[in-house]
């Protein structure tokens, strides 16, 4: 029975393909090429809201690391023996074919009209076009998650080959048994109708009654007035006038009803040509000219007579509207995210635009057919157009209530310093009689560097704690300067290290990586295309559909789950007591109204130019969570949207803090010239500025620009503006550490396989700590620093 099966869903697909080439080769050789062509892309156009984003989404698959790492995180919730996401997955590829089918076919039946006036032979070649399109659309969705888990066989080494062998092997022979489904319900033909009458499938066109399927193969276009006409008799020659006259007249008196019944009479017509009964007569069947009469009937074609197909369309567009709104109001925070996983989300929304779309089409076309003047494609237009100016946009979880006054960023240091001096005696001679300590920045990506950032500094404090070193690299740690997703990953440390006090050891380098491996990309990406389509069309903006908000609960999230605990930072305020001696941690943001780098900071910073302007605790923000203040940091659009604040009767929008600097090292070059003010630094202080980079190409990546050169050169520089500038800070940054008798050392992850993701696969995390072990091996150059005659007694342990 398999075998059956099999053997003809094989058949039907071979049958289909078969039918498209005849078709080409007919074609070709009876129609030009450029027409051949011309006809190609104007029925690809018909269909463009299906065609584009199917196929950006599948190359961005197919390409772009990201979508390689959520597969991943598929394969391996599979070995852990959670499947939830890979069926959610299998659910959507389905919902979404079948939504692209239905969109495509229907697209077509209502704009196509070129059977009323192109060639037998144009008409044939556009229907195998479209019969073509419509069954690409369907398994394309397939064909993509196909090819990425057999990809994935081959690249996710470090899972064994027994493993990848299984699991993805099973992934596969699932996803075939679905495709090969699917394929039977499309094309494996169940029934027919009669001799010459189409046949019948479970889905697609072939499932429609045989009338709707014959009047859609005619390409007329659904809603286009259907003309029936007999040629006018003084057309014809003298000869066969008379004769013609007289049929006329023969097949009018046969006619019931006369001349206006003639073409739905079934005493005259065969049942394939008569006009059916549903068709509504707008004229009497003839019309007078100067000539003569010309036999014409016009007829209505009323929207119920594809009743099936227009019942398929409705149901789709009540499943998308109602899927759209339950998964924008679930909590970002709760289970559902979490096991339907980021892949099967998009492929889900993609399948809720279609039906959306097809079924605001369904409603201009059919239901407001008679009134000519409205479009509620042309509504939604409006609606999305105004919503956007009124809907104020993102508003940040930031509220009205001041920031206490915080202790400004030079006391702090001077009693921090104090009691550093106090609590560590150095063994042996100072050097210089100086104190090292520590001021580390972090360079932007995502969640790669977050999560290099955390499991670098953790594993860091654990290998230098240890006997051979004997160093206590926390109490060390005075100034953090991060950047988007380096801010992230400091801002854990912080968390752990400073606001919490957690134990040194393998257990907070295990810790680290298991914040990190938090899925943070299923909230974010159903929001962004679910809540967040919805918030378009409003104009309140709703929080509960906000994809920054959604970030930050996922941040929320996994720290209580990583450490179990009621109190959770990433909930509490973000400045809180601003206690006095604790280490200063800046959070680079970017105004976009004024261009400037600005920050929030849980010190106050006396001297930074344009303070008022720059330091957001001093007048622009209010209080606000932990987790928030590390998201002014990481709005990169269009992934995360930029953060709106209240300013008066205003607003002022910050985006992420790369856009004007990367690394951190203009912000903390500011704190240390706070610091340094009466030239402590100068006479005390070994300052060791470590910086986290994700590439140890410290150079602009120069592109000779050679390609809509115009276009090219304003692109090219607005976005190269920031590598030169951050180039420009680092610089600045080592010039003035050396003149204080400092040491700069960089510390890059020498892998370009993490891709820059909010979620992180156990791949990418093994490729982490492969790098970050490499790092701090005795011989590698960060670790040789700590080497150097004037770290030598760095914080020794009494």
């Amino acid at each position: 029975m398999m075998k059956s099966y099999f053997l003809s869903v094989r058949l039907a697909l071979v049958a289909t393909l078969e039918d498209f080439l005849i078709h080409i080769r007919l074609s070709y050789r009876s129609i030009p090429f450029r027409t051949l062509v011309s006809d190609l892309v104007s029925i690809c156009l018909s269909i463009g809201f299906v065609i584009i984003p199917s196929l950006l989404f599948g190359l961005c698959l197919l390409v772009v690391p990201q979508g390689r790492d959520a597969f991943l995180l598929v394969i391996e919730k599979m070995i852990d023996g959670y499947f939830q996401q890979f069926f959610f997955l299998l659910f959507s590829i389905c919902c979404w074919a079948y939504a692209s089918e239905l969109g495509v076919r229907y697209a077509i039946a209502v704009s196509d009209n070129s059977g009323l006036n192109l060639s037998e032979q144009r008409v044939r070649w556009r229907k195998a076009v479209q019969r073509m399109l419509a069954a690409f659309f369907l398994i394309f969705p397939f064909l993509v998650v196909l090819f990425e888990m057999v990809r994935l066989l081959f690249l996710a080494t470090y899972i064994s080959w027994i493993e990848r062998g299984f699991y993805i092997g099973m992934a596969l022979l699932i996803l075939i048994l679905l495709f090969s489904a699917v394929l039977y319900l499309y094309f494996v033909k169940i029934g027919d109708y009669g001799p010459g009458r189409p046949q019948r499938t479970l889905l697609g066109k072939r499932s429609l009654p045989a009338t709707e399927q014959s009047w859609l193969n005619k390409l007329y276009g659904i809603y286009n007035d259907f003309t029936f006409t007999f040629p006018k008799a003084s057309g014809l020659k003298k000869m066969h006038r008379a004769a013609y006259e007289s049929l006329v007249s023969h097949l009018l008196r046969e006619a019931a009803n006369g001349l206006s019944g003639l073409p739905q009479d079934e005493n005259v017509f065969t049942k394939g040509r008569m006009v059916p009964s549903e068709f509504s007569l707008l004229n009497e069947g003839h019309i007078s000219t100067q000539t003569g009469y010309v036999y014409k009937w016009v007829y209505h074609v009323p929207s119920s007579f594809y009743k099936v197909f227009h019942s398929q369309v409705r149901r789709l567009l009540t499943w998308s509207v109602t899927v759209v709104i339950v998964i924008a109001v679930l909590p970002a925070d709760g289970f559902f995210f979490r096991n339907f996983g980021a892949p099967g989300l998009i492929c889900l929304a993609f399948a809720c635009y279609t039906g959306i779309y097809i079924g605001l089409l369904y409603v201009d076309k059919a239901v407001l057919r008679k009134w000519r003047f409205v479009s509620m494609r042309l509504l939604f237009l409006i609606l999305f157009l105004s919503s956007s100016y009124f809907n104020r946009d993102h508003p940040a979880r930031v509220s009205d209530e001041r920031v206490g006054e915080r202790i400004p960023v030079k006391e702090n240091f001077e009693k921090w310093f104090a009691q550093y001096k106090e609590k560590y005696q150095l063994r042996g001679k100072h050097v210089g009689g100086k104190y090292p300590v520590l001021f580390i920045c972090a360079e932007g990506g995502a969640l790669r560097t977050g999560a290099y950032t955390g499991i670098f500094l953790n594993s860091m404090e654990q290998v230098l704690s240890e006997s051979e070193h004997n160093i206590d690299f926390r109490s060390s740690v005075y100034g953090m300067s991060g950047v988007s997703g380096g801010a992230v990953g400091l801002g854990y440390y912080n968390a752990v290290a400073f606001r919490e006090g957690m134990p040194v050891g393998k257990q907070a380098v295990d810790n680290a990586k298991t914040f990190f491996t938090n899925d943070s990309l299923s909230a974010l990406i159903g929001k962004m295309l679910f809540g967040e389509f919805i918030n378009l069309f409003i104009p309140v903006p709703i929080q509960r559909f906000d994809r920054a908000v959604a970030l930050e609960k996922t941040w929320e999230y996994a720290y209580q789950q990583t450490f179990g605990r009621d109190s959770n930072s990433y909930q509490a305020d973000f400045v809180g007591r601003s206690e006095m001696a604790s280490p200063t941690l800046i959070i680079n943001t970017t105004e976009v109204e004024t261009g400037l780098q600005c920050m929030l900071v849980n010190h106050r910073m006396d001297s930074l130019r344009f303070g008022t302007e720059r330091d957001l605790f001093g007048t622009r923000v209010g209080r606000m969570s932990y987790a928030t203040a590390l998201n002014f940091s990481s709005r990169f659009p269009l992934f995360s949207p930029a953060a709106a604040v209240k300013q008066g009767k205003g607003l002022r929008h910050f985006v992420d803090g790369g856009y004007v600097e990367n690394t951190g090292s203009s912000s903390m070059l500011e704190l240390l010239k706070e610091i340094n003010r009466d030239g402590l630094l100068s006479r005390e202080v070994v300052p060791v500025v470590i910086t986290l980079l994700f590439a140890a190409d410290d150079q602009s990546r120069e592109q000779e620009i050679s390609w809509f050169n115009e276009l090219s050169e304003i692109l090219y520089a607005s976005y190269n503006t920031r590598s030169g500038r951050t180039r420009t800070s680092r610089a600045e940054l080592k010039e003035m550490v050396r003149s204080l008798g400092g040491i700069p050392i960089d510390a890059p992850f020498r892998s370009e396989q993490v891709p820059m993701n909010w979620v992180l696969s156990g791949r990418s995390i093994s490729e982490l700590e492969r790098n970050v072990k490499n790092m701090l091996d005795p011989r590698d150059t960060v670790m040789k620093s700590f080497k150097n005659p004037k770290l030598e007694y760095l914080n020794l342990s009494q």
